[in-house]
């Protein structure tokens, strides 16, 4: 069975801290890649998923050093979203694939 590739744009130039939007999968994904870019200084953010949509954990966590891949694995979801967690000055972006 072949394994079903989502791509979410999580974060579009954020220049604050929260949530951001929930993306449901289309199916169970157990490895989370997130590319972060941007001219944010002090950018730190967690990757959220879900089994339900309203309870959610942590992912992983990482900070924005400027432009930078992230893989997570292990922790399957069906919800997934970015919750930026610490943020100095400047904006960020943050893209997932989840697979």
């Amino acid at each position: 069975m072949a394994k079903s590739q989502q791509y979410f744009t999580l974060a579009d130039s954020v220049t604050s801290t929260g949530t951001g939007p929930e993306f449901a999968l289309a199916s169970p994904a157990q490895t989370h890649s997130v590319h972060h870019f941007g001219s944010a200084d002090g950018g730190l953010f967690r990757l959220e998923g879900s089994l339900d949509g309203d309870n959610w954990f942590e992912i992983g966590i990482t900070g924005n050093t400027g432009d930078a891949l992230v893989v997570f694995t292990g922790k399957p979801a069906l919800y997934v979203r970015a919750n930026v967690i610490g943020f100095g000055s400047g904006s960020l972006t943050i893209l997932s694939l989840s697979i």
